[in-house]
């Protein structure tokens, strides 16, 4: 893929020397050491886009990583799958368990023979309200199981989609949903790692007019775009009000709750469409660059597929020419 002012690119490459391997990785400071006989291979997938990096590594060989933190970034890592425990920090760290460390920490990560590493840095300037919480919290594990179950399918969803499919970032409104989503993520993960057991309670008239408000909000916009944050900026609320609020109103958090309202605008476009549309242009139109996302996720709300939303629109309107 041609670089240009996005800075975008993908690469993947079969690697047979570890000091290669750390040299194709951008803008890190490591040096892997393999720690288990035969020879040394692996692969490195890797795209970047306006300061975001993904990038997925795996290894045949046990690799001793040492090194530091991308600069200016917050880091989140994590395992796909584990025949036996890695080592982070001298911590044993199991499949699914989700990795964080910013700019400049000291990394150390023993990672076991056959593994594959994905990884997400952001600039940490995107976290504005969240900055001084993200600089004293320093490297941190997620071992939440409920909260994990949450997270990790959602990473790897986006991994896989990202790097499999590099062109998804061809234009800038893709991009700009995609960023959305992976602060969205980011952020929902330092929420987490910072949750207090004892939440409390927004009133019930306000937890109502937050949402309407938030509601409103979202309506006046054609393409659903607004994150989090800025609805928690025109409703004049933290992140914690925000979900508290939506959780208390709608029995949803606010995520999931606009990604509903997202899926019923493309059905009712695709419901009431006189003209032949394409249906992955609609659901770009609304946010989803994840197609076969995007088809899952409306089939499992609405009990059908976009396809045959539209077949059936087009057997009633015929039935009434």
């Amino acid at each position: 893929m041609p670089c240009n002012e996005y800075d975008k690119f993908y690469r993947a490459s079969n690697i047979q020397e570890a000091s290669y391997h750390t040299m194709l990785l951008d803008s890190w400071d490591l040096s892997y050491n393999q720690t288990t006989s035969g020879r040394f291979q692996s692969c490195l997938n890797e795209i970047n886009f306006e300061g975001i990096q993904l990038y997925e590594e795996s290894f045949i060989p046990s690799i001793f990583q040492k090194g530091s933190a991308k600069p200016l970034c917050i880091s989140l890592g994590m395992f796909m799958h584990l025949d036996e425990p890695a080592v982070w920090k001298g911590k044993q760290i199991k499949d699914k368990h989700i990795l964080s460390i910013i700019s400049g920490e000291e990394i150390m990560l023993h990672t076991p023979q056959n593994s594959t590493f994905f990884a997400l840095s952001a600039p940490l300037e995107l976290f504005e309200t969240q900055y001084d919480e993200i600089l004293h919290h320093s490297s941190k594990v997620l071992t939440n199981l409920e909260i994990i179950q949450q997270l990790h399918p959602k990473f790897c969803s986006l991994f896989h989609a990202l790097l499999n499919q590099p062109m998804l970032i061809a234009t800038k409104k893709s991009r700009s949903q995609i960023k959305l989503e992976m602060i969205e993520l980011i952020k929902t993960y330092l929420d987490h790692l910072t949750d207090h057991p004892n939440k409390f309670k927004v009133s019930t008239k306000k937890a109502h007019q937050i949402v309407k408000q938030a509601i409103e909000a979202v309506q006046n916009t054609d393409e659903y775009n607004l994150s989090i944050n800025d609805l928690c900026s025109l409703t004049y609320t933290c992140r914690r009000t925000l979900q508290n609020s939506f959780e208390q109103v709608t029995g949803l958090s606010p995520a999931l709750f606009f990604k509903y309202m997202r899926l019923n605008a493309v059905r009712k476009v695709l419901a009431q469409s006189e003209e032949i549309i394409s249906i992955s242009e609609v659901a770009m139109n609304f946010g989803f660059w994840h197609l076969s996302q995007f088809s899952s996720d409306y089939k499992r709300l609405f009990a059908e597929s976009p396809s045959e939303t539209l077949r059936i629109n087009r057997r009633i309107k015929h039935l009434f020419h």
